[in-house]
């Protein structure tokens, strides 16, 4: 369960704190592809960012801010939370405003 001051000051305050239209798989896939990273097929592209060195990977992270900055983004797109619809390990499965006016989550401290 998320805590419900996160969700509050981070999520709901700042909506644009979530990825919710899409751009960060497109964001994700410029940093691997300035790192060097095949971006296809999707095995080697995976393989590529779980195995490049912190350094190049960062190395490409900041080039990407730049770019994105200079065409008018905030420079952190491909760092936002995203919602996830697919794959066996989800994290956030639902936008953070809909769980917190669910009540569904643990206060801490409990």
């Amino acid at each position: 369960m998320i805590p419900k001051e996160f969700l509050f000051y981070v999520f709901l305050i700042a909506e644009w704190g979530i990825d919710g239209n899409g751009q960060g798989k497109a964001a994700s896939l410029r940093v691997a592809e300035l790192a060097g990273c095949p971006l296809t097929p999707y095995t080697s592209l995976l393989n590529c960012v779980r195995n490049i060195d912190a350094v190049t990977l960062t190395e490409a992270y900041f080039r990407f801010q730049a770019e994105d900055m200079l065409q008018g983004g905030l420079g952190f797109s491909a760092s936002n939370p995203v919602i996830q619809v697919a794959g066996a390990q989800r994290i956030i499965e639902v936008p953070p405003s809909v769980l917190y006016a669910s009540g569904n989550y643990t206060t801490v401290p409990a």
